[in-house]
Parts: C-alpha cells; sequence; structure tokens
C-alpha cells in the first residue's frame, strides 16, 4: 500500500502512535497505526527526532551510522554511554570496548566484570569460572601465588585426599588413594610435599581433607640435619613428613633437590627451598 504525506509543513494527524519527524528541514509531526505500515517497507530520507521512547517490535535497517549519546558516531553503531543487557549476548565477529589506551570495561549481570580490554589483553580482577574448555596460543603469568603465604616460589600443585597435612609436609601414599605424612627414611611410596605458594592449582582444596601437593617447581620443604644445595632430598627417617639429604640414590625415593643450605643446628630454618624432581 503506498502512501502519500501532504501539506507536511507542521501538519498534524491524530492516530494511534506518534513520531516527530524532520524531513529536509521543515517541522513534521505524523502520526501512523502500526496497522498502516504492517508488510510493508518504509524509507526516511532526512531526520528522525523522537521526543520520548522509540519501540521497534520487529526489524529496525540503517544504511548509514547511528550514534547513542554522539551526534558523530564513527561506527556503524556508536554508543558513547553504559550499555543495559537483560539476557544473552552474541558477538560474530570481533567485540570490541574502549578504543583507546584507557581501555573499556564489560560487566556481567551478576556482577563479573573484565576490566582494562587494552591491546586484546583482558585483566580479570576478581574469580574467572570457566565451564568447557580453556585454550591459549600465548603466555600464562601468574603474579600472585594461591595460597599466598609465600610469594618467592611458585609451582604447579595438584588436590589430593589427606587428613592431618601442613605445608611443606614430605607425603607418602596410603590406602584407598589417600595421602599422609611420610614415616620412614628413603620411602618409597614417596610422592612429595604439600604446597605453600602454588601458582597453578587442579582441584579444590580445602586443608582439611584435601590438601595441594607439588607436582613440578619451587616448594618449600621440612627439613631435619645439614643439608647443602645441590644435594637430593628423600624422606627423613628423624621425622615426620620432613625430608633429609640423600646419603646415597635410591631410585624411587627422591622428592627433590635442596636450593639453598641449612646447617644441623639451625632450628630457626625449619624449611628449605627445594625443587621438585621425582626420580
Amino acid at each position: 500500500m503506498a502512501h502519500s504525506y501532504e501539506n507536511v509543513i507542521c501538519h498534524k494527524m491524530s492516530l494511534k502512535s506518534r513520531l516527530m519527524l524532520i524531513l529536509l528541514g521543515a517541522c513534521v509531526i505524523v502520526t501512523i497505526t502500526t496497522t498502516a505500515l504492517a508488510g510493508e517497507r518504509h524509507i526516511l530520507v532526512g531526520n528522525l527526532s523522537v521526543s520520548n521512547n522509540l519501540s521497534v517490535e520487529n526489524l529496525a535497517f540503517f544504511e548509514g551510522t547511528v550514534g547513542f549519546g554522539t551526534d558523530t558516531p564513527q561506527a556503524s553503531v556508536d554508543i558513547a554511554g553504559n550499555v543495559s543487557l537483560g539476557d544473552n549476548v552474541s558477538v560474530n565477529n570481533l567485540l570490541q570496548v574502549g578504543g583507546n589506551e584507557q581501555g573499556g570495561i564489560i560487566t556481567f549481570g551478576n556482577g563479573e566484570t573484565i576490566d582494562n580490554l587494552v591491546n586484546g589483553r583482558i585483566t580479570i580482577t576478581a574469580n574467572l569460572s570457566v565451564t568447557g574448555n580453556s585454550y591459549t596460543e600465548g603466555t600464562i603469568t601468574t603474579n600472585n601465588a594461591q595460597a599466598g603465604a609465600t610469594k618467592n616460589v611458585y609451582d604447579f600443585a595438584e588436590a589430593i585426599e589427606g587428613k592431618d597435612l601442613e605445608n611443606g609436609d614430605v607425603v607418602m601414599i596410603s590406602d584407598n588413594y589417600t595421602f599422609e605424612k611420610s614415616k620412614i627414611g628413603y620411602d618409597s611410596n614417596v610422592v612429595g610435599v604439600i604446597s605453600d605458594s602454588h601458582a597453578v592449582l587442579a582441584g579444590p582444596v580445602d586443608y582439611v581433607t584435601r590438601f595441594p601437593l607439588s607436582m613440578a617447581g619451587i616448594v618449600h620443604v621440612k627439613v631435619t640435619g645439614a643439608v647443602t644445595k645441590g644435594q637430593l632430598l628423600v624422606s627423613s627417617d628423624a621425622q615426620e613428613g620432613a625430608a633429609m639429604a640423600a646419603g646415597e640414590y635410591k631410585v624411587g625415593t627422591v622428592i627433590g633437590k635442596a636450593l639453598e643450605d641449612r646447617a644441623a643446628d639451625d632450628a630457626e630454618k625449619t624449611k628449605i627451598k627445594m625443587l621438585v624432581m621425582n626420580i
């Protein structure tokens, strides 16, 4: 159905919904019903000014740019302000927030915030939960140890089941895939050390029934007796859950290599740094 709009200068029509049109410099107030435009495409050549709310039930098509909060849009859709999205967001190509060296912020419905989107870098100031797989082609860098007890060594840890364990304890395999403190020297059932400053942790820990076992990296370990850096460490025969310098090499008993010295009578130095080596 074709429509002809005549007597357009400040002519007022009375129908259901109201739009104020500024068409080629002339003042136009046109009122049209939804039913009258159903199924037709209408092209407006000129400016559209809406003083209140604009509701679009179906499709709105724009050949040029659209600006919200700016009269000089720099993109197809340029929003100079906040965007509130009530439900899902689907992005098929690139989502860019910010656009300058100051970066930008994306805030999700539950308050989670991704901050500082600068040059493809994302900084997350809170927790990040990923239910599926996570892939990266670059480097993963961690700045703070998860346990936070000692910040000058970091390691990779995995959650294990056990009881009455402490940071730095040397642990051995127990029954039913559980772990406990080592009890004898040169124990071949020894598996490693409870981490006190892991940078990466696989699985949840509660320090009651689940503890972080160091799998690789540098960790603090409880020791007895004299130790010289570079010596191999095994489970101690003088103290449960502690290591000692190996006097001889026995396959399957070594948990790591000492990275610092300890005097035999040094009662203050109960732990030393150790490079994890299960050999």
